[in-house]
């Protein structure tokens, strides 16, 4: 019996190992190396998302940009109707009311909607507010074929949004545009 259950534990061991590092693939690239609490997610072999945070100046899009450029050079666009690509205020009627948090929420698509790529950061000063606080969620769905009409997610994405907002220098910008 005891020979059994060290079985099934080095099993699961064995098999949480390997779907662990298939979702450190999934999103190679898009986790930087400072990122805190980092916690992986899984829904389903067709859904999965990390969550991290990460310490930055006010208002920067260097982590948010690195995530971007990975999802273009991946063959993802930016759905036209879900962009929320610069920093914007939290809607005041969020609950819990949290002063100070600014978000940005942008849905990609690739594979004639067959991938979708979620971003979500928001982010809030620090206490003694010298850096601010990026926390983000990034979720990865893939629909399988003929799974339901994606009439109305075709209109919601189409056509493809203009470039993201970034503030870095102009030559990253540049190449940002070349990607499209």
């Amino acid at each position: 019996m005891k020979s059994a259950i060290q079985h099934v534990l080095i099993l699961t061991l064995t098999i949480s190992s390997i779907s662990c590092s298939d979702r450190l693939t999934q999103f190679d690239g898009m986790i930087p190396s400072d990122a805190k609490n980092v916690s992986y997610l899984r829904q389903s072999d067709k859904s999965m998302g990390v969550t991290f945070q990460v310490r930055s100046q006010r208002d920067s899009y260097q982590d948010i940009d690195a995530v971007r450029t990975k999802l273009r050079t991946s063959g993802y666009r930016l759905c036209s109707k879900s962009a929320i690509s610069k920093w914007e205020p939290f809607p005041q009627n969020a609950q819990p009311p949290v002063p100070s948090v600014y978000w940005i929420d942008e849905l990609y698509t690739m594979e004639d909607f067959g991938r979708f790529f979620l971003i979500r950061t928001t982010e809030s000063p620090t206490k003694d507010g010298s850096t601010w606080i990026q926390n983000f969620s990034l979720a990865l769905q893939i629909v399988p074929k003929g799974r339901q009409n994606m009439a109305s997610i075709k209109e919601f994405c189409n056509p493809v949004a203009p470039d993201p907002v970034s503030f870095l220098s102009n030559n990253t910008d540049q190449a940002w545009r070349k990607q499209i």
